[in-house]
């Protein structure tokens, strides 16, 4: 067994869990017993075959079996053979295993089964303990949806009116037209998700304090079994930056720019070739170029 993992496991049991986290834990410790009964199972077969061959050689070796019997009751054997005080040590030795290692009238195998046996019955409940005493288990908690960031790129001087979208490829959304973006990792800020992201994807540079807070959408998407929240950000591109280029030629076809009232028209008349949260903003009244006041505070971002 893994010593480091049992002792992990015991400092978790004495720490406070919340509720939901017990049948988690039962779930663990069900693991463990599992894990027992195999190696159990592992030694008692071993032992008995320990046994069998232990068995075969005691049957060819009778004499050396009786003078070993013999010698315990008496410490006359040694003298009517008419080997003294020189007896060989290895065969006392082998006499005293013989001794112990002989098989019991139970097989221990057997009990092994039994004893496993016991403990499914157990586990089943027994006549002792009705299935009515144990607690049923708790609701599973629904399921929390995860938060993805989209970044609109804008940039008035080359491309006045347009944003930055690419074709999807080897995910969810594939063939359809996506803003850049991808999951909220822990403990970062939508900006830093959005910098990161930009860099993975286009090898785009965009100051943070330069983003702005856009639009909220509940990407609900139950035909691909996704349901995601999507904060869009805005993110002017700075004046003299390279143009993006695809760095996950795996994950997209290729960045282009294309006009948000083109956006809107495709999403009259193509609404499936569009990725679902761009699709919601198209449809619900987003414009990255007409914000309206109200902005998120900074530290949201």
């Amino acid at each position: 067994f893994d010593a480091a993992k049992d002792a992990e496991m015991a400092a978790r049991a004495k720490r406070p869990r919340p509720e939901e986290d017990i049948w988690d834990h039962c779930a663990l410790l069900e693991a463990k017993l599992m894990e027992a009964q195999s190696y159990m199972m592992t030694l008692a077969k071993d032992n008995e075959r320990l046994h069998v061959l232990l068995r075969k050689y005691m049957e060819k070796d009778d004499q050396l079996h009786s003078m070993s019997q013999m010698s315990n009751a008496s410490g006359d054997v040694a003298a009517t053979l008419g080997l003294g005080h020189d007896m060989d040590p290895g065969t006392s030795q082998m006499s005293q295993l013989t001794e112990l290692s002989e098989p019991g009238e139970e097989a221990q195998l057997s009990s092994v089964y039994e004893f496993i046996d016991s403990v499914k019955a157990l586990k089943k409940g027994s006549p002792s303990k009705s299935k009515a005493q144990i607690p049923p288990p708790a609701p599973l908690r629904p399921e929390r949806i995860p938060t993805g960031i989209g970044v609109m790129i804008v940039d008035p001087e080359s491309h006045p009116g347009c944003v930055l979208v690419g074709r999807r490829r080897g995910s969810h959304g594939a063939g359809k037209y996506a803003l850049p973006g991808g999951h909220l990792e822990k403990h970062e800020s939508w900006r830093t998700c959005a910098t990161r992201e930009l860099k993975e994807e286009t090898d785009l540079e965009i100051p943070e304090d330069s983003m702005s807070f856009v639009w909220v959408d509940n990407s609900d998407m139950p035909e691909e079994a996704k349901h995601y929240t999507t904060i869009f950000l805005l993110a002017p591109l700075p004046e003299g930056s390279s143009p993006p280029q695809n760095m996950e030629p795996n994950k997209c076809d290729g960045w282009e720019w294309i006009s948000w009232i083109d956006l809107q028209k495709r999403a009259a008349a193509e609404p499936t070739s569009l990725f679902i949260p761009l699709l919601n903003c198209l449809t619900k009244g987003c414009d990255p170029f007409n914000v309206p006041g109200g902005k998120f505070s900074s530290d949201a971002l």
